[in-house]
């Protein structure tokens, strides 16, 4: 993959492509052209929405994939969860990002989590082509393909925006050398990171390109984007290294450390207002409720290790009945600890 050529691409807003050894030229459309696009998908839909013989509903979508068992609703909540996992994952990539082994262990992980979130997602959508909803975008898609594709003298090859006159076998070859060309975002997050792109974003920053927003095409929105989010995490007081600041999956996961880190101490702030503890006071707290969403709230606060001591806590009370506090393991490697740490003064 050339990124210098894909950059000069995106920075030009337009890039060729050969059919039968005749060059196009495929220039990104304008933001009228996608406003236009978009009424044509809302005129369809609205034209077609009482046309229940050629199209099936959402819920007759579900029905048939219960009837023919590619989807239901426990693989929803597998899917829900697998997606739970994918992101627990990558926290685990972050954390574990300088044990080699590890690392590569987890990475194989994850690529086996995406793929099969990918087959889930098939599945899930297996006969959405049947609606009407995919038809509208079909026809959004024909209209800015043909407003993008021009010939070598720059005069636009689809002249008829109706598609009564379009030689279909030839639009289907200009999509299939599109669809080639559309660059995913672990693309555009490569591009980012190359030296040259910073060469230019360091310099001019957002003014990188010509005219406002608006005038942008999407990949160009995209380029500045992510780079907008790597200078954000940059000057993080936790900024992450520069090792993992190359890896995506290892970058998701720094960033779902610290989301989930503020959301944390968020709930906290919100609990200790609520029930009016004093945190510089508290050392271990317990708060009682009979509310199963406050108890869950609560003990979701808790961190890796405190969850594992209040099992050890639970197993110990069921088997002994009365304990002593200072009995309990946990609190005898706290006091030790203190100790030792009073010792060291």
């Amino acid at each position: 993959m050339d990124l210098e050529n894909l950059l000069y691409r995106i920075i030009n807003g337009y890039y060729y492509i050969s059919i039968d050894n005749i060059k196009y030229k495929i220039i990104s459309p304008d933001i009228n052209i996608k406003q236009q696009a978009h009424n044509m998908y809302l005129n369809t839909i609205d034209e077609h929405k009482y046309d229940i013989n050629s199209w099936i509903s959402d819920n007759q979508i579900q029905h048939l994939l219960h009837i023919y068992g590619i989807w239901n609703k426990d693989l929803e909540n597998k899917l829900n969860s697998i997606v739970k996992d994918l992101e627990k994952t990558k926290i685990e990539l972050y954390k574990n990002f300088y044990n080699s082994e590890v690392r590569a262990s987890i990475k194989q992980l994850i690529s086996n989590i995406n793929n099969h979130i990918s087959d889930l997602h098939n599945k899930k959508y297996y006969f959405d082509y049947l609606t009407l909803e995919y038809y509208a975008q079909n026809i959004k898609n024909q209209y800015l393909i043909t407003n993008m594709v021009y010939d070598i003298d720059g005069h636009r090859v689809f002249k008829d925006d109706s598609f009564e006159n379009i030689n279909y076998i030839f639009l289907e070859k200009i999509l299939y050398e599109i669809h080639k060309h559309v660059l995913d975002t672990s693309t555009i997050k490569q591009i980012v990171r190359s030296e040259l792109w910073k060469s230019y974003w360091n310099v001019s920053k957002e003014s990188i390109f010509p005219g406002t927003v608006k005038d942008w095409t999407d990949e160009q929105r995209s380029l500045v984007n992510f780079s907008k989010v790597l200078d954000s995490i940059r000057e993080h007081m936790e900024a992450p290294s520069d090792e993992i600041m190359m890896d995506d999956d290892a970058l998701d996961g720094w960033i779902l450390y610290q989301n989930h880190k503020n959301e944390t101490e968020k709930k906290k702030q919100q609990i200790s207002d609520k029930f009016s503890l004093d945190k510089k006071r508290a050392g271990e707290v317990f708060l009682l409720t009979n509310n199963s969403d406050e108890r869950q709230e609560i003990y979701g606060l808790n961190d890796t290790q405190t969850n594992k001591d209040i099992k050890e806590m639970i197993e110990i009370t069921q088997k002994e009945g009365k304990v002593n506090w200072t009995d309990l393991p946990h609190v005898k490697r706290e006091i030790k600890q203190q100790l030792m740490a009073a010792r060291t003064k």
